[in-house]
């Protein structure tokens, strides 16, 4: 009889903390698609073709890494003294995120932007880096 109760408890006890590991893992994943995205980095961008299109305008065609939850919407955008930083949005396939410079054409997994620079540099942010995409016009 005693057997049987320590039994009962651990197999009680065992499905408590798979219940918490299962609601936290669940709740980990709700709060990271309702909270917000993140960016890809230097490595998980594969850069096609940066070039002048027109005086102050560049096109910047890509491929992100392929995943099967996530996409890259485009890019957000920031005006520095350096130049133009761009952070390419990695983000939750359910949302449609609003970015400064959205895809616009995707053709054979090509993602294509299209910047205006007015004349400055272009810099993909990757953490606390900077990598120089198009020189200064």
């Amino acid at each position: 009889m005693k057997n049987d109760t320590l039994t009962y408890r651990r197999i009680v006890m065992c499905l408590v903390v798979l219940t918490l590991a299962l609601a936290t893992a669940q709740a980990g994943i709700f709060l990271y698609q309702v909270t917000g995205d993140s960016a890809y980095g230097a490595k998980d961008i594969a850069f096609e073709e940066v070039r002048a299109i027109s005086e102050g305008m560049v096109e910047i065609r890509f491929t992100s890494k392929l995943e099967t939850l996530y996409y890259c919407p485009g890019a957000n955008a920031k005006t520095t003294n350096k130049g133009i930083e761009l952070s390419f949005v990695r983000s939750y396939m359910e949302r449609k995120p609003k970015v400064t410079y959205p895809v616009t054409n995707v053709k054979n997994a090509v993602e294509m932007i299209t910047v205006p620079t007015n004349g400055k540099a272009v810099f993909l942010r990757d953490g606390e880096n900077l990598v120089e995409l198009f020189p200064k016009e």
